[in-house]
């Protein structure tokens, strides 16, 4: 089924993209205040704590990489489609690529200084629970709307064999489609009109 795009879904991908920003940047900034500032690891003398300008700069540098990635594996795509366990995995996959991708792009510009490598193995848990934990309220937020808003596709289903019959189930009870069935063609006069549960 196609759904086309609406403003609503323009607006709620924006939205995902300044969530996950915010997210990103609270993550990244978690670790390196656990790191610099929470008393829990030693602080090298010679190499001293990065000025606030220098962490900010490497923090957005890293949100950078981390929203390219995010949006080249659809992560920002409306409207959601499944639960929102099924989109952990995927979530959690840009996340590592992202890691991987700012590694390379800090060796390639030679950066100095660096992101704190102990920031960054922090970082691993610290920006994984703000993205998760945001994209779930936001999921919850969007299901919520979705679930008061009218019906706005009307879908006309192909067949009336049991396949027909769950694939139908499954679209209405998709709320971000806000699809209803509005019939069934049946393409073989033999087969029986499908018995739906009120």
């Amino acid at each position: 089924m196609h759904i086309r795009q609406t403003s609503e879904h323009v607006f709620s991908s924006i939205l995902a993209v300044l969530m996950d920003a915010i997210a990103l940047f609270i993550g990244l900034y978690l670790a390196t205040w656990i790191r610099f500032d929470a008393d829990l690891f030693p602080i090298d003398p010679e190499k001293g704590v990065p000025s606030s300008d220098q962490l900010v700069r490497l923090i957005l540098l890293a949100m950078a990489v981390f929203l390219v990635v995010f949006q080249n594996l659809g992560l920002f795509k409306r409207p959601h489609q499944g639960r929102f366990e099924d989109m952990i995995p995927r979530i959690l996959r840009a996340i590592f690529i992202s890691f991987v991708l700012y590694f390379a792009f800090e060796a390639a510009l030679r950066m100095d200084p660096q992101f704190s490598r102990k920031a960054l193995l922090i970082s691993l848990g610290t920006v994984p629970f703000c993205v998760l934990l945001e994209r779930y309220l936001l999921y919850r937020l969007e299901l919520h709307h979705a679930r008061h808003s009218p019906i706005e596709n009307k879908v006309l289903m192909v067949g009336t064999d049991t396949s027909a019959l769950r694939l139908s189930s499954a679209i209405e009870r998709d709320k971000f489609l806000k699809a209803s069935i509005c019939g069934f063609l049946r393409t073989d006069p033999t087969l029986p009109w499908p018995r739906r549960n009120s």
